[in-house]
């Protein structure tokens, strides 16, 4: 299609192609004493919105990824530092039967098996939708992943195609697992779009809050 357009439409294009590649770089890296990293950040992503992030020159153990202009906010003074955002897809991933199948079982078991679990989405996320979508944080025995935020790098028009590839993988692959360690145990998943609220609350940490989390 570029063949046919315009000088004028072939730039324009161009623009908007930076503006996006640029939009896969507002990530801060921080090493495991929550210290910015100075690195050079690459994603390649694909037409079948496969990607693979390429982290060049990283100095120290990377820990975790805040969305640029909240890393000044980690490890300090506790304040109030957030910003609302529309229209976020939240998935929250977690194990039915779980419960009953810890009292049952020492605690390094379930250590273990989440793990697994953890691993498991993990890949899946990475492998085919990241960086359109990300593993926001564990909370017990679930998984939250976020889709679609203003903060991340967003493609709304697959949104749906991102959540349901995110849902179906994990469920399926998760569902043998679990069914190895017991029959009664299966993947649940549960997913929303609407309004958050994120940033930093305490000084350590990235959250997000709000009804559609939940």
């Amino acid at each position: 299609a570029l063949k046919l357009a315009s000088p004028q439409e072939v730039q324009k294009h161009a623009k908007n192609l930076v503006a996006d590649m640029a939009r896969c770089r507002k990530f801060v890296v921080m090493d495991s004493s929550n210290e910015p990293i100075d690195c050079s950040v690459s994603a390649l992503l694909d037409m079948d919105l496969s990607s693979t992030l390429i982290l060049r020159q990283v100095a120290g153990k990377v820990l975790h990824t805040v969305p640029r202009g909240f890393e000044g906010f980690i490890n300090a003074r506790p304040a109030l530092h957030t910003q609302d955002y529309e229209d976020v897809v939240c998935i929250m991933i977690d194990i039915a039967g779980s419960t009953r199948y810890a009292q049952l079982q020492p605690p390094h078991i379930m250590a273990e098996l989440f793990h697994k679990v953890y691993m498991i989405v993990n890949s899946i996320v990475e492998r085919t939708v990241f960086p359109f979508a990300y593993i926001h944080e564990l909370v017990g025995d679930s998984v939250l992943i976020i889709v679609n935020a203003g903060f991340m790098c967003r493609s709304p028009a697959f949104s749906s195609a991102i959540v349901l590839s995110v849902a179906t993988s994990s469920q399926c692959q998760l569902d043998e697992i679990l069914s190895a360690y017991c029959s009664k145990m299966h993947a649940r998943i549960g997913i929303a779009m609407g309004p958050i609220c994120a940033g930093v609350v305490d000084g350590r940490t990235f959250r997000i809050f709000g009804s559609t989390v939940h």
